[in-house]
């Protein structure tokens, strides 16, 4: 909920270049979500097409984020969640 909630305020902050508390919510959900994630494996695919994509000359210049959130969308798909949780991601 903090992503979704915090994230369009989160991203207004870092083009302003300032630290405010929606930037901190995100940051730190960010980081717990991503320990989280590598400990139980939960995230196995979006970082499995990450892989594949780093793979590719074509996406040397895409970032690791960028990469592993286009594998949450593919993994999202793959585990046959709603459209809705689908288009939120997106």
């Amino acid at each position: 909920d903090i992503l979704l909630e915090d994230g369009p305020a989160a991203v207004q902050s870092v083009d302003a270049g300032v630290v405010t508390p929606a930037l901190e919510r995100v940051v730190e959900a960010n980081t717990l979500l991503s320990g989280l994630g590598f400990e139980n494996g939960g995230l196995c695919v979006a970082h499995s097409v990450h892989n594949g994509l780093t793979s590719q000359p074509i996406c040397a210049d895409y970032t690791h984020g960028e990469k592993v959130a286009f594998g949450l969308i593919t993994q999202l798909v793959l585990e046959g969640q709603p459209a809705l949780e689908v288009e939120q991601v997106l």
